[in-house]
């Protein structure tokens, strides 16, 4: 009996030190998904501002949430702190946080199966991690689409887990081979939402975009509920076409044919007579 014993001491002890403990002050799973899903509903719900008034009401909607679940602002830093620190765990956390969206919507549905909104087009994971590690500084995607409206917006939107410096780009290329882009800049951005206006006499096949952080030594860098959407045509918005950019590739100049010299013109080749004058040309 004894080896057993030392053996399932052995494990135990192996399956405490696998078990990332958590410092005083920082939430459990359990009490961070809940809020971390408030707040993905909040965000969901804010339009497009300016980019302080966003910034302002973003504050009061995460003041608001931790109220609501009894958590200090001190408490929800620390933990988003300690979530930097131990990726695993964030990404767990974020999964659980899914899953309690989900369960919303079918509890909200009256338990009838509830699909992603038609709009939504981001294909990949909700969450990216820009790491020195890798040898990059930047988030970089490539959508193909089929089902973007003509003349619809495309929106771009996710969140950060510390205040960044950093330059943004959303673009949409053409089936024609033409592509329009907006730029941004940011500095000490905890979120990135850009919105790009497409041509209503075009159809956009892919959707790309980029952000690159201006300070490496601020990675890692986090990034969550990443949502790529397309937005119905409003004529009241399209104006802002005429603030973009566009970029076409060139075209290769067509010369005018060759043309072969006219063998009057040639060197020792004979003259035309001077025409003659008519009599009356002078006749007043």
């Amino acid at each position: 009996m004894r080896p057993r014993i030392v053996i399932s001491a052995l494990a135990a002890a192996l399956l405490l030190s696998a078990c990332v403990r958590r410092p005083d002050g920082v939430l459990s799973d359990k009490e961070m998904v809940p809020v971390v899903a408030d707040l993905e509903l909040a965000e969901a719900s804010m339009g497009t501002t300016q980019t302080y008034a966003r910034d302002e009401r973003s504050d009061a909607l995460l003041e608001y949430v931790l109220r609501k679940h009894g958590v200090t602002r001190e408490q929800f830093d620390s933990t988003m702190s300690w979530y930097g620190h131990n990726s695993d765990i964030y990404y767990e956390m974020l999964d659980k946080v899914e899953r309690e969206l989900a369960l919303r919507k079918r509890q909200v549905a009256g338990n009838r199966s509830v699909e992603v909104e038609s709009s939504d087009l981001w294909p990949f994971s909700r969450q990216s991690l820009i790491s020195g590690l890798s040898g990059s500084d930047a988030f970089e995607f490539s959508v193909p689409v089929s089902d973007v409206e003509r003349g619809g917006s495309v929106r771009l939107r996710f969140r950060l887990n510390s205040p960044t410096d950093a330059w943004a780009l959303l673009g949409v290329e053409y089936d024609n081979g033409a592509t329009g882009y907006v730029s941004r800049q940011l500095r000490a951005a905890k979120r990135l939402d850009m919105k790009i206006q497409t041509d209503s006499a075009r159809t956009v096949s892919r959707i790309f975009g980029n952000m690159v952080v201006r300070d490496r030594s601020r990675l890692p860098l986090w990034l969550d509920s990443i949502y790529l959407s397309s937005v119905p045509f409003d004529s009241m918005e399209y104006y802002n076409i005429y603030s973009q950019c566009e970029w076409r590739a060139p075209k290769s100049r067509r010369l005018p044919p060759r043309q072969e010299p006219d063998t009057l013109d040639a060197p020792g080749a004979p003259k035309p007579p001077a025409p003659a004058h008519h009599p009356l040309e002078h006749y007043n």
